[in-house]
């Protein structure tokens, strides 16, 4: 096990992660999203928000829909980088998440078959349009983004 993982490890059980920016780099982008998500529920905001950026910079494209959602709200040029680098990614995630479910509210599977009932989990991520030369720029920078991501 390496230091990274232990470091994971730690954050499960006690809530906080001896993390440095050596110690993510090392991190699957879901599992720096991982730590994210314990430091947010241990009321740690600033490293959620730390951390979920690390991840999304990795490519993580559900911590770039929990930036948009929670942390850069306000930024609209950000939203916009992580929609467009998701984009670059294969993935809309101005797209609502939904799950199917049966009569019983059970996930619906397709052996047992019966209704279907589409369940919203998160419903779509709506964003005002950017001025042109501010789309310019958030489509440069979610490219440079992916360009670290992909080499």
């Amino acid at each position: 096990m390496g230091s990274a993982d232990a470091a994971l490890m730690l954050a499960d059980r006690y809530g906080e992660a001896p993390f440095d920016d050596s110690l993510a780099q090392n991190l699957a982008p879901e599992d720096v999203r991982r730590v994210g998500r314990i430091a947010q529920e241990h009321g740690a905001n600033e490293d959620a928000y730390r951390w979920l950026t690390v991840a999304a910079e990795k490519g993580d494209t559900a911590s770039m829909r929990q930036l948009i959602r929670h942390y850069d709200v306000d930024d609209l040029k950000r939203c916009w980088i992580w929609v467009l680098l998701a984009k670059r990614l294969g993935a809309d995630i101005r797209c609502g998440i939904y799950r199917a479910v049966n009569d019983a509210g059970e996930e619906w599977d397709e052996d047992t078959g019966g209704n279907v009932y589409p369940i919203d989990i998160e419903e779509d991520v709506e964003l005002d349009d950017l001025e042109i030369d501010d789309m310019t720029v958030a489509r440069e920078a979610a490219d440079n983004l992916y360009r670290t991501i992909v080499r």
